[in-house]
């Protein structure tokens, strides 16, 4: 009996101010995140203060996406342009319209799918929207659509889910560009898989990551091992390992065989090597972390006889400043300017004589 009041007596304040922090992490570190985030996320008011608006909604199959009407002020960090991050009732950015035709001629649809690169980072016209205009402009008469389903954070795994959404309810599109690689290939989520991801995996994840920097549970960890002890996070494996990534693409196309769509891949790339700066250790790393992923996208691309656009032919024609948004703080995320290359590209990739 004593024995048993003192085994509680030992535990009761582990559990206590364990989970005491636990919780406090699981509020202020969402928090943190947004701060960290930048421009995308914060705003400042009339009186100064930092709002973070919901910049997401859950989704069942989806766990996340864009939430539906946003109307969010932001500035482009390449031109300082302001503009409204807006996105409509299905949480897509297609808000800028594409003037249609006198009269109403057949309709061209547009569809994007990947992640923040394809949404556009801070910049108001991505390239989807960008390509969109393009069409109309060249073919007067034609009516088109242009649907950017790029979502920062998304995956290849998300993006089947995503096509397989928009198949249900929704025409085919007359083209799909699928544009997936850096979240794939990212360690940034501690080996957590996105196959079979449910909410309960994510906040398992939150108790790996809390564990790892925790500051009670460091204290207790060196009381019981030694002050020298130090906890160490959980491996590091990619989000999407490169067979898994294999497999959603081929599940994307073969879905898109039976339509009429025109599909086109394009790669995931960092800044190139140049002669006159330098590449951090991390980006050099990071484009080695890719370089599987940009194999398996070509020979899909290959096997299915899809067109390809290699961002770093891009990146060559104007340099890696041009083509980054900002290149001292995001090697990730194309400028206007990059954008404009890459919707140049597809347009030439789909309406080639």
């Amino acid at each position: 009996m004593r024995l048993n009041v003192l085994i509680g007596a030992l535990i009761s304040p582990v559990i206590f101010f364990g989970g005491a922090e636990f919780l406090a992490r699981a509020v202020v570190d969402p928090l943190d995140h947004q701060r960290q985030a930048g421009g995308l996320y914060q705003k400042e008011t009339e009186t100064g203060a930092v709002v973070f608006p919901r910049f997401f909604d859950f989704d069942r199959e989806l766990l996340w996406k864009y939430a539906a009407g946003l109307k969010f002020p932001l500035k482009e960090i390449s031109t300082g342009k302001e503009f409204l991050f807006t996105t409509n009732q299905d949480g897509l950015r297609d808000d800028l319209p594409v003037p249609a035709p006198p009269d109403d001629g057949a309709a061209f649809t547009l569809l994007s799918l990947g992640d923040s690169c394809a949404a556009g980072m801070e910049v108001e016209l991505n390239y989807t929207k960008r390509l969109a205009l393009r069409i109309a402009r060249e073919h007067p008469g034609r009516r088109v659509q242009g649907k950017s389903g790029g979502t920062s954070g998304y995956t290849s795994e998300e993006g089947a889910r995503q096509l397989d959404q928009w198949l249900k309810t929704k025409p085919s599109p007359d083209l799909v560009v699928i544009h997936f690689g850096h979240n794939d290939a990212s360690r940034a989520l501690g080996g957590v898989k996105e196959r079979g991801l449910t909410v309960l995996t994510l906040y398992g994840f939150k108790l790996r990551r809390w564990l790892s920097k925790s500051y009670f549970a460091s204290w207790l960890n060196a009381r019981v091992h030694g002050s020298q002890a130090q906890l160490t996070p959980p491996s590091r494996g990619p989000r999407v390992e490169p067979a898994e990534y294999r497999e959603n693409l081929e599940r994307m196309l073969e879905r898109l065989k039976d339509t009429h769509a025109r599909v086109v891949l394009i790669n995931s790339i960092k800044p190139l090597p140049e002669d006159s700066r330098p590449l951090a250790q991390k980006v050099m790393d990071d484009a080695q972390s890719l370089k599987p992923y940009n194999e398996i996208l070509r020979d899909v691309a290959a096997e299915y006889k899809v067109g390809v656009i290699d961002l770093s032919d891009l990146i060559r024609r104007v340099g890696n400043k041009r083509f980054f948004n900002d290149l001292d703080n995001d090697t990730i995320h194309p400028s206007p300017e990059g954008h404009e290359l890459i919707a140049g590209a597809i347009y030439a990739e789909v309406f080639r004589p």
